[in-house]
């Protein structure tokens, strides 16, 4: 069963925030450009518990963690520019060590509006206290904290890993290459974009290109986030003028014959790249190696920026 650790708009205002975070800095990199968030000043003000929802779940030892959550008020989700976060490991021999950084708000166009994202790094694997603080309107400062769970190694493929060589399905195996009622064999797209069926992730390792790999399922997403997901893998395909390949891979087997999600068949390659949840981004550089990973919804902003740094 998938995690939809994306849908955090039915999370309710009224669950607890979480075990408190104890004192401030495990290494970690701070959202570059980003404005600071706000800090206590010698006028104590007035404090507001926030929920905060963590989206992602694979976090793991090592370089570049996407940290993603939202943060919902009594008003709703919050969606103020930034957020100050600080990270303090709860056991081990590194306990108590904190890490302070800026995390930036990604518009999403469902659920709660969007979540809040940086970029971390973890030399320890084990339980993290997690403490969120944004300016609410009078003054306030919201304040949400959780515990998070950071593994040994991620499921997913790691950074600086060449994924799988997968052989998913792809256009070329129909007599049509742009019939969408034959692509529908291999996407649940509405409206399927060609061009992200063309090739094999074995093929895209090999051509000596960056790569950009989407898994999500747009028909079945249980965070809703799947369609417009596809949605901007698409255009920002459309910016790059050939110098990357672009890959969708559905993550239900056969879903034009779905009719149960109780008896959905996963794609294999879910279970060969170690998926977990969707959506599911990664970009590739021109090795064919793991250069950024995205686990939930990415906007067009933030893939484009992304991409663009690994094409510098």
């Amino acid at each position: 069963m998938l995690v939809a650790v994306a849908a955090v708009a039915a999370c309710s205002t009224e669950e607890a925030v979480g075990t408190p975070v104890s004192q401030p800095t495990v290494s970690g990199e701070a959202s570059s450009g980003a404005t600071p968030a706000p800090t206590e000043t010698s006028q104590t003000p007035e404090l507001q518990a926030v929920q905060l929802v963590v989206a992602v779940t694979d976090l793991a030892v090592g370089p570049g963690n996407r940290i993603a959550f939202a943060l919902i008020s009594q008003d709703g989700p919050v969606k103020v520019p930034t957020a100050a976060v600080q990270l303090v490991f709860l056991g081990g021999r590194g306990a108590g060590a904190a890490n302070q950084f800026t995390a930036i708000f990604r518009p999403w166009p469902v659920g709660p509006g969007g979540v809040y994202a940086a970029v971390v790094d973890f030399e320890e694997a084990g339980t993290y206290g997690m403490e969120a603080r944004i300016f609410l309107p009078g003054g306030v400062i919201g304040v949400g904290k959780v515990e998070i769970a950071v593994a040994t190694a991620s499921s997913a493929p790691a950074l600086g890993e060449r994924p799988p060589a997968s052989r998913n399905k792809t256009s070329a195996d129909f007599e049509d290459p742009t019939d969408p009622d034959e692509l529908a064999a291999i996407t649940s797209s509405e409206v399927p974009d060609p061009d992200l069926y063309r090739m094999t992730v074995a093929e895209a390792l090999d051509s000596g290109l960056p790569s950009v790999i989407s898994f999500a399922t747009p028909a079945f997403c249980q965070s809703a986030t799947c369609g417009p997901q596809v949605e901007v893998v698409s255009v920002v395909k459309a910016g790059t003028e050939g110098a990357v390949n672009f890959i969708h891979i559905e993550v239900y087997d056969s879903p034009d014959t779905l009719t149960d999600l109780s008896r959905a068949r996963l794609a294999p390659q879910m279970e060969e790249w170690g998926l977990l949840s969707e959506p599911f981004t990664f970009i590739l550089d021109a090795e064919g190696r793991v250069a950024v990973k995205f686990e939930g919804f990415v906007n067009e902003t933030e893939l484009a920026e992304a991409l663009q740094a690994v094409l510098n």
